[in-house]
């Protein structure tokens, strides 16, 4: 079923030669951009919320043309037959059944015979970037420390007064210096323990 929708020309006197299409000897370009701005460039993937336009130039010849969209389900849009100026660049406004994700074939037409084509691709938006989960952090493991000394610095501690207590009365030099080896082992391992 072929349906004609209504165009919104913009005239931009700027060359664009991005496709060109030969008919009877001419040259056209032609193309689609996500956007009927004339700043928009070719592109064959837009996304579902733009406004694409189907781009046109005659590039030396004055020529009446028409522009045609075959939707995802087959269904064929075209424009009315309209005059382009030569090196006048020109856009049709897609109509809104462009706004549904799919493959989408525009043609281009002079005095009847296609001469030019264009796939695009409309995309539905990405979704919204959903923030990563806040990362919990187990609480710190609680240490708890004995309110008084530990059972192997009570013992260290003891076994230094033991020695000393053997230092004290001992009554030979070779006893007193055995004891003074121990007591120092003793003490460091209470240092250690404690």
């Amino acid at each position: 079923m072929k349906r004609v929708f209504g165009a919104a020309l913009l005239c931009i006197a700027a060359m664009v030669c991005v496709l060109p299409a030969t008919a009877f000897g001419a040259q056209y370009s032609a193309y689609v951009g996500c956007s009927s701005s004339g700043s928009a460039a070719p592109s064959h993937v837009c996304q579902v919320g733009n406004e694409p336009g189907a781009f046109f130039e005659s590039a030396d010849a004055e020529v009446e043309y028409e522009v045609c969209v075959i939707l995802p389900g087959g269904e064929e849009l075209c424009s009315e037959e309209e005059e382009a100026e030569e090196g006048v660049l020109y856009v049709n406004v897609l109509p809104p059944d462009v706004q549904v994700p799919g493959d989408y074939l525009v043609n281009w037409y002079v005095e009847g015979l296609e001469v030019a084509a264009w796939t695009f691709r409309m995309e539905a938006p990405a979704p919204p970037a959903t923030p990563p989960a806040p990362t919990v952090t187990p609480p710190a493991p609680v240490i708890t420390v004995p309110a008084g000394p530990t059972p192997a610095c009570q013992h260290a501690s003891h076994r230094v007064k033991q020695l000393k207590v053997q230092l004290g009365t001992a009554g030979t030099a070779k006893a007193k210096k055995s004891l003074h080896k121990r007591l120092r082992i003793a003490k460091a391992a209470a240092k250690r323990a404690c």
